[in-house]
């Protein structure tokens, strides 16, 4: 009998201590807390934990987590965000995307309590300063001509801005938008320049199409000098040739007259004419005086 209720007690005694404790679990990638009055009492890892009723537990995230600063439009662009100047005092708005983990659980629910009280209270405002701080080092056109470099410095002075506080940002996406009238002075000028680039493309190939026509005329003309040369020298040359046959013949003629006689008896056919001249002679033949 007194075992019975020995066992009873102890049953008793272990639901009562069992209906005072409530279970939270912890995911993998999350950190748990549990408080009693606001005090930290310990860390929890992943895995099922019990807590009792004059405690509670708070998990904090350490994956990455995204916040945005501004808004966005359904085509990427900017429709609010942080407002700064640019060292040549240029509005521009730029929306922000942070990805960030949490280091310091315990740290962020000394400070803040909670991740959403951090990112208000630290991030966000920590963030805007960043921007005009950047800006504040660039003119609008350094700006638009170096976004790669202009993204880099925004991440930079952001992570030195929250440096030594509980959490890490892993990374910074920015869209920037400028004022309308400067953007349309910009169009206006890249027009311009493009235009400019344009004529002066043309006049280079207008002036290559010259010099290649003036080297065609050139060689042409060099051609038809050295054509004419040859040709002035291939006359001279058969003149020179024709007049030294002509001495030679003369020469020949000189030295024997009968030659002329002989030349014209090789080459007659044998064929008296049918008619006479008067007084006319019959070729060829001489009658001895």
């Amino acid at each position: 009998m007194k075992k019975s209720i020995m066992h009873i007690a102890i049953a008793a005694a272990i639901a009562s201590s069992l209906s005072a404790c409530s279970p939270f679990s912890v995911d993998e990638g999350e950190i748990g807390l549990i408080t009693r009055y606001g005090e930290i009492q310990e860390t929890k890892s992943a895995g099922l934990h019990w807590r009792s009723w004059l405690e509670d537990d708070v998990v904090f995230s350490t994956r990455e987590q995204k916040v945005t600063i501004g808004r966005f439009d359904d085509f990427g662009d900017v429709t609010s965000g942080v407002a700064a100047y640019t060292r040549d005092t240029q509005t521009v708005t730029t929306a922000l995307t942070i990805t960030f983990k949490l280091t310091d659980p315990v740290a962020v629910y000394k400070n803040y309590r909670n991740t959403e009280n951090m990112i208000n209270q630290l991030l966000e405002p920590r963030s805007r300063q960043a921007l005009e701080i950047v800006f504040s080092r660039y003119s609008a056109q350094l700006a638009l001509e170096n976004r790669a470099q202009l993204t880099n410095d925004i991440t930079a002075q952001i992570r030195e801005a929250v440096q030594g506080y509980p959490l890490e940002i892993t990374s910074v996406q920015s869209v920037i938008n400028f004022n309308k009238e400067y953007e349309r002075r910009v169009e206006e000028s890249v027009q311009k320049n493009v235009a400019i680039q344009t004529e002066e493309r043309n006049l280079i190939i207008q002036q290559k199409k010259a010099e290649i026509a003036r080297v065609d005329a050139q060689a042409k003309a060099d051609a038809e000098i050295i054509q004419a040369k040859a040709d002035a020298e291939k006359v001279r040359l058969a003149g020179e040739a024709e007049a030294a046959a002509i001495r030679a013949k003369a020469e020949a003629l000189k030295e024997n007259r009968q030659l002329v006689e002989l030349t014209a008896a090789e080459k007659w056919n044998g064929v008296l004419p049918t008619t006479m001249t008067p007084n006319g002679t019959v070729p060829f033949i001489k009658l001895n005086q």
